[in-house]
């Protein structure tokens, strides 16, 4: 959850974990105006949303910032999360909340730049079943990481009559957070838009792998 600075953004409120197992729980944030945590009540609304789909599920967090959105989804009974940032202050924040909620045995912090590539995770033995996008607002970064996504293959498949939201691969992110520029998710080459719905002044989109 690196920093869209939006006017969702919660800018002053402590962050916290939402529900699960942390429920409660404080995240430290990292100083400064590019790292903005998206707001409690925005993520509270996403995770209302995926609902079952968490469980078990294995996450990537793509510019993680502190971490609030994988940390969550560990929370409330993902299986393990893969926290992908590359500003380093953010970095030293995201490991602090991670050792801080004992979740060190289910998480993996991997210090890459996901706006020019995702190569690191091309060749892993690992497919994620939920993806977090939530890069620093209007920098034309989302459309560039899911193609990157697509290329990839990191994203899982699942068998047929799986429950909603867990048939195949589940990519949250904010349209909001794209540039005019940017092209839209179908265009993308991975995203079939399964819902849209405006949360605290976003649009939040939750796709599925087609």
């Amino acid at each position: 959850m690196t920093g869209s600075f939006s006017p969702a953004r919660n800018r002053f409120m402590p962050l916290r974990v939402i529900a699960g197992q942390l429920r409660g729980k404080k995240l430290v944030t990292v100083p400064g105006r590019e790292t903005r945590p998206t707001a409690d009540r925005t993520r509270e609304s996403i995770f209302n949303i995926l609902g079952t789909a968490v469980r078990h599920a294995h996450v990537l967090d793509l510019f993680a910032g502190t971490g609030a959105f994988g940390i969550e989804a560990l929370s409330r009974g993902a299986d393990f999360a893969l926290f992908i940032e590359n500003g380093q202050e953010a970095l030293g924040v995201l490991n602090r909340n991670i050792q801080s909620c004992r979740l060190a045995d289910r998480a993996r912090v991997l210090c890459w730049d996901a706006a020019g590539n995702l190569k690191g995770l091309a060749d892993g033995d690992r497919k994620f079943d939920l993806v977090f996008l939530d890069p620093p607002y209007g920098a034309g970064m989302i459309a560039p990481a899911l193609r990157h996504l697509a290329d990839s293959r990191c994203l899982a498949l699942s068998p047929a009559g799986s429950p909603p939201l867990r048939q195949n691969a589940c990519v949250v992110f904010d349209m909001c957070a794209m540039s005019r520029a940017s092209d839209p998710p179908a265009t993308c080459g991975l995203c079939a838009l399964t819902r849209r719905r405006p949360l605290n002044g976003t649009h939040r989109h939750l796709s599925r792998l087609v």
